[in-house]
């Protein structure tokens, strides 16, 4: 734990950060450009009003940054699903419908004590779907959809492994 401590003080050094308190590694302020225009506290108030939300036993960063993404995979897939519909791609609507479905179906897993990393495969596996049906169906290659499978690897980088995160960065 020590080592891990001298670590983290030594890389916020070196990335011009500077320790707020010291019993929390997480709760750090960025001396950058940055700083300037969020406030300092936000990532921390976020941070701590996100995990008093959860069940005690969710309150790892882990599970934040997961169920950060999955409230936002969920709120932006189901403002996405109508509109496909008005722009006349029925199929790419309801795969974008479902797979809203399944993200918010993974988070409720999650609560009732799916463990993270296979809460994380199915939600990378549901995202990789739907991406790459959308791709098939707007045009292969030249599909704008495309652009989106650089999303996919995200979530792996906060909560997984980094043999993970190489995984789905290759499988995207």
């Amino acid at each position: 734990d020590l080592k891990r401590r001298q670590t983290t003080s030594n890389l916020l050094r070196a990335s011009h950060c500077t320790l707020k308190n010291q019993s929390d590694p997480y709760n750090f302020i960025f001396k950058s450009q940055a700083s300037l225009i969020m406030p300092t506290e936000f990532y921390s108030n976020l941070q701590r009003r996100v995990r008093g939300m959860l069940p005690k036993r969710l309150q790892t960063v882990g599970d934040f940054h997961f169920f950060c993404f999955i409230v936002c995979s969920v709120f932006f897939l189901t403002l996405l699903t109508p509109w496909l519909v008005w722009l006349g791609m029925p199929s790419v609507a309801w795969a974008t419908g479902l797979s809203a479905a399944l993200c918010a179906l993974i988070g409720t897993a999650r609560i009732q004590g799916l463990a993270l990393p296979l809460a994380s495969q199915a939600y990378q596996t549901t995202l990789l779907t739907v991406v790459l049906y959308s791709t098939w169906q707007m045009g292969g290659l030249s599909s704008p959809a495309m652009v989106w499978l650089g999303i996919v690897p995200l979530l792996p980088w906060f909560t997984m492994s980094r043999l993970w995160t190489f995984f789905w960065l290759m499988l995207a």
